[in-house]
């Protein structure tokens, strides 16, 4: 199933079958959620979508994916660590091979030099997975400003992610000011949320119900960390269709790092 067809699906075909709805996360904070999304939405279309879309414009893909590349190469040892944690010994090989021979051959990370030589694509495990892999439940839906919509696990887990990342302990050891520390964190989350705009961006404006379409997203999401499958191995187990249709999406200007492990 091709990521269009996912989407389109999710969207459009989702919010008429009640097969999955036991699935969906709960929402016990519903009111003051939709009232956080609208502003999310709000701020995507006026802010934070023109920002992304001007900067795509401006920076070649070729820079963009190198400041991307750093950026994964840096959170590496965090992959391993978590991949421990999960006993999960085989990516914790792989991790510590990318983040060394990236490191040292690959100009500090701009080359993806591992998945160059190896073909293997390049995994990040964070703590959502680990405290769902010791089977601690994903809890409530709760939308925060700016992120949209995650479960109380994952905001717990963002929050550890960013506190424990090596990014954030490295620039603590160097005593680095306040500020500079939350300007680098800033630009390492735009080039996530840059990555993802086309989705974000179809979604909100593709949706009968955005509030709906992405509470699904999130439900699938937390579901396939739950079970420890892919989120498309998920969405095909919630969602079986014989439906043979596609929307034109350029999905070459968007990671999908979203739906794949």
């Amino acid at each position: 199933m091709s990521i269009k067809f996912l989407i389109f699906s999710i969207i459009f075909i989702c919010p008429f079958t009640m097969l999955a709805e036991s699935h969906m996360i709960a929402d016990p904070m519903r009111k003051m959620n939709e009232k956080t999304t609208e502003f999310n939405i709000f701020f995507h279309k006026k802010i934070s979508n023109p920002v992304a879309t001007s900067y795509l414009k401006v920076v070649p893909k070729p820079i963009h994916r190198s400041i991307r590349n750093v950026s994964d190469n840096l959170r590496e040892p965090y992959t391993m660590a978590n991949a421990l944690l999960q006993l999960n010994f085989e990516q914790t090989v792989i991790s510590f091979g990318r983040f060394s021979t990236n490191t040292v051959f690959g100009l500090l990370g701009i080359i993806d030099i591992f998945e160059l030589r190896t073909g293997i694509d390049h995994t990040k495990l964070t703590l959502n997975e680990t405290t769902a892999k010791w089977g601690i439940p994903s809890g409530q839906y709760i939308v925060v400003p700016f992120l949209y919509g995650m479960s109380l696990r994952s905001i717990l887990a963002f929050s550890g992610d960013i506190l424990l990342g090596p990014v954030f302990i490295t620039l603590r050891s160097m005593d680095v000011s306040s500020k500079i520390i939350l300007a680098v964190l800033t630009v390492d989350f735009f080039t996530w949320y840059v990555d993802h705009i086309y989705t974000i961006d179809f979604i909100i404006n593709s949706s009968i119900d955005p509030y709906e379409s992405l509470k699904r997203f999130t439900s699938i999401f937390e579901s396939s960390r739950d079970s420890g499958r892919t989120f498309q191995e998920v969405y095909d187990e919630l969602y079986p269709s014989n439906f043979d249709m596609e929307i034109e999406i350029d999905t070459d200007e968007y990671s999908s790092d979203y739906f794949d492990d």
